[in-house]
């Protein structure tokens, strides 16, 4: 079997040879990853002043490049983290930020290692 069927058949919960994008977004949540709220790569956000504007358009770039150059392989081996309320803008963090965003590493990484197939002894 290729890799490539392997990965729809893990996608294709209800077996009918098709992937809906209820699939799609199940099973990257399963791994971290939120879909849903990216799909189309942006959401809305007030703008107050020059420094945020600067920094809505480099987390676009950003979002931008990940959607292009992002290929199977590296899904295959990228652990996806749902990081909630924190953004690419928070510079200074809160202890309990700071844990959660630990916790929320810890608890993908576990499920993304349980989906590999190791033979360790």
């Amino acid at each position: 079997m290729t890799a490539q069927k392997n990965f729809f058949l893990r996608i294709d919960k209800n077996n009918d040879g098709k992937i809906d994008v209820r699939e799609i977004c199940n099973y990257f949540q399963d791994r971290g990853i939120v879909l849903h709220r990216r799909m189309d790569g942006c959401s809305r956000e007030e703008i107050n002043n020059g420094h945020e504007y600067f920094f809505s358009v480099l987390a676009n770039i950003q979002k931008q490049a990940m959607v292009r150059f992002i290929t199977h392989s590296d899904v295959q081996r990228t652990i996806g983290i749902n990081v909630g309320h924190v953004t690419t803008k928070d510079f200074t963090l809160e202890k309990a930020d700071k844990e959660f965003l630990h916790q929320r590493g810890y608890n993908a990484t576990e499920a993304f290692v349980k989906t590999l197939n190791l033979n360790i002894k």
